[in-house]
């Protein structure tokens, strides 16, 4: 899920901001933890939101920048220099600079895989934070290495991304279908698309990218194994060349048998699909917590949300969802200010700092000191009393890794125009996650 989660952020090239700070003491400051001795902190940011594009806030406004002069005044021995990469860019920084020895003291990157790549040089958290530190935050499992619920937790998140599937009310209500009637099972999804479809309005619109198959696909996996098996999909325990992965790929790709869909969803972008969300040439769309601030300042009222429904109404675990942390912090091993980055990475994923950010750009808080008033979003709101139920898990596509998650979404677009089978589909992702 992280390709499409932020790729608005995968900016090339990059930028250094340098924060000086003055110098000080030997002395241990009593207040902040921090040696006065001054030093110099490498932060390498390729997910953090830096900058609104809409301009609706000011630099001054934005949750990373209020941060920043936090940490500043807490830390003022420490210079913080900032280097924003894209997130392919920097994968590849830090394997280079393994080799070198010339790593950042901090990354942003995408939770998952993406992180869990770099495992063996990152340092571990749980050491450095209390017992009720940790417990402030949810869905942690995703930042633990291997994301396991017992591996050594070597990352902080900084909010959590729901998966949505987003409607039109007027058209919804125009066609007879009231907000009691939203759906809970595939089978109730299906009939309102094929209600819609027989009254000429386009059901689902759907782009060529395969983040929605990895979002349908994952809530399947997760409504029939559970949160004990489906972590089998990253070792390859469970299979995707199996009865399982076919039937529920299968019963996904209907919505493209059944022509519930937009025609040209093989050569559209997401971007390109949003807008005809918006100019309501199409009944829903599927999408993210990341889209809930342009579709309320957009739409207002028009607009409304559901879960992704289980898969059927016997999967034994049903009530669970999707939802995960897409962005975390992490700190590296070889730093030689352990201290102040531990520090840096707390302050940067507290209460404040995700209450204000997810209120400027509509993820859910994964700390639980956020500020919920200030989430004045009501799709925001409700994304956010889903992960109340503390029933989320993490996405097959960050469980697996990064190339065998690049080969699902690249090959959906085939499987969906039958230019590839279900099967030969599953057997290609087996061979890439055994590698």
């Amino acid at each position: 899920m992280m390709k499409k989660r932020f790729l608005s952020l995968a900016l090339a090239g990059m930028m250094a901001l340098s924060m000086t700070a003055c110098g000080g003491t030997s002395d241990k400051d009593k207040d902040t933890g921090s040696s006065k001795e001054d030093v110099k902190l490498t932060f390498w940011n390729a997910a953090m939101t830096d900058v609104d594009d809409s301009g609706t806030y000011s630099k001054e406004e934005i949750a990373y920048y209020k941060t920043l002069e936090r940490y500043k005044k807490a830390y003022p021995n420490v210079e913080v220099e900032v280097v924003r990469y894209g997130i392919d860019q920097m994968n590849q920084l830090l394997t280079a600079s393994a080799m070198s020895g010339e790593l950042p003291d901090v990354i942003c990157t995408w939770a998952g895989s993406y992180t869990n790549n770099f495992k063996d040089m990152l340092e571990p958290l749980d050491k450095h934070m209390t017992e009720d530190e940790i417990d402030d935050y949810t869905s942690l499992d995703i930042c633990r290495v291997d994301m396991k619920p017992d591996g050594a937790l070597q990352a902080l998140p900084l909010g959590v991304t729901t998966y949505n599937i987003y409607y039109n009310k007027e058209i919804f209500e125009s066609n007879g279908i009231k907000e009691d009637d939203l759906p809970e099972t595939w089978d109730e999804y299906m009939a309102i698309c094929e209600k819609l479809k027989n009254n000429n309005i386009t059901p689902i619109l759907v782009d060529n990218g395969g983040g929605v198959e990895a979002w349908v696909i994952s809530e399947f996996l997760a409504d029939e194994l559970g949160p004990e098996k489906l972590i089998g999909v990253s070792d390859g325990t469970v299979k995707f060349e199996s009865e399982l992965f076919e039937e529920l790929y299968g019963t996904w790709k209907q919505v493209y048998d059944k022509k519930y869909t937009n025609e040209d969803f093989k050569s559209v972008d997401g971007a390109t699909v949003m807008q005809k969300f918006l100019t309501g040439e199409g009944a829903m769309i599927f999408g993210g917590s990341w889209n809930q601030k342009d579709l309320a300042e957009t739409m207002g009222d028009n607009v409304g949300t559901f879960k992704i429904p289980a898969y059927s109404e016997d999967s034994p675990y049903k009530d669970y969802m999707i939802g995960q942390p897409g962005v975390n912090l992490a700190v590296m091993k070889s730093s030689d200010c352990i201290d102040e980055s531990v520090a840096f990475v707390k302050m940067f994923s507290d209460g404040e700092y995700q209450a204000d950010d997810c209120a400027m750009f509509g993820n859910v808080p994964s700390n639980k000191n956020a500020d919920a008033s200030k989430l004045t979003n009501p799709l925001t709101k409700i994304s956010y009393d889903w992960i109340k139920e503390d029933k989320n898990l993490i996405g097959f596509d960050s469980l697996i890794n990064a190339e065998a998650a690049a080969e699902f979404y690249k090959n959906c677009v085939l499987v969906n125009t039958n230019e590839m089978t279900i099967s030969e589909f599953g057997k290609l992702l087996d061979t890439i996650i055994a590698k």
